[in-house]
């Protein structure tokens, strides 16, 4: 287990999802959402921007996979964290709420295990200051 197994297979991840949303966010749309047809303009907008921004972090992820132990590598990995905790979080909320459908308990899952495999290289990596 290291930074750039998990950088790889996160970025894969965040690829995976980002483009279709920024492509084709009604097919997204559709496959998540439990009120498909309550959707306006600005879910589309938004649906788009964060596939733009897990499109980023995909190609940033990439990036750095093959990077040197460093304070910046420490400060992605951080970011990985804190974002896959959110990402749980944020999903669960929707699918309790109703808003997305039992599909999304996938995301939720991929979001879990991406939190734990990156706590624990945080806990366990040694980065040169």
């Amino acid at each position: 287990m290291n930074t750039k197994t998990l950088f790889t297979f996160n970025s894969i991840v965040a690829l995976l999802f980002a483009l279709p949303m920024m492509l084709t966010p009604q097919l997204v749309i559709e496959m998540y959402s439990v009120h498909p047809s309550q959707v306006n303009d600005t879910t589309w907008v938004v649906t788009r921007a964060y596939g733009s921004l897990l499109f980023s972090l995909g190609v940033c992820l990439w990036y750095v996979r093959n990077a040197s132990p460093s304070r910046a590598v420490k400060g992605i990995l951080l970011l990985a964290f804190i974002g896959d905790i959110l990402l749980s979080l944020i999903h669960t909320h929707a699918i309790l709420k109703n808003i997305e459908n039992n599909q999304a308990w996938g995301i939720v899952i991929i979001g879990l295990i991406l939190t734990v495999w990156s706590g624990l290289l945080l806990r366990k990596v040694q980065f040169s200051e």
